[in-house]
């Protein structure tokens, strides 16, 4: 089994959401922040429901596994494609071979408070 670092990724739970909201429910009016967000409790529920239990390492192919679930989209577009890697240069400093689970779970965390998915193709 391939070695995973350790990356501190504290800063990415308290970022603010620049994208597309993760839901359709609007934005409160005073703080213009998502009314839903996407949480740590959040992913982990959809990593559970992808794969059953919480692995100890994550392959960028699972990663993109646990944001298809978590935006309910069929496939990953070149615009999501984009942002992944946008995110997993972010959070872990370049692509790798694999991710311990709190670098992936921020990673799909910055991906859903960054992505526009009303841009592009």
């Amino acid at each position: 089994m391939a070695t995973t670092n350790k990356t501190d990724t504290s800063w990415v739970w308290t970022m603010p959401t620049m994208g597309t909201p993760w839901c359709n429910c609007g934005r409160d009016p005073l703080t213009k922040e998502p009314k839903h967000k996407v949480t740590r409790q959040l992913i982990a529920k959809n990593v559970l429901e992808a794969f059953g239990d919480i692995p100890e390492s994550f392959s960028n192919q699972d990663i993109s596994q646990v944001v298809l679930h978590l935006w309910k989209k069929p496939e990953i577009t070149p615009v999501m494609a984009q942002a992944l890697l946008t995110s997993v240069t972010a959070v872990a400093g370049g692509v790798r071979e694999s991710y311990d689970p709190q670098t992936a779970m921020a990673v799909v965390k910055h991906f859903s408070n960054t992505v526009n998915l009303n841009e592009g193709p």
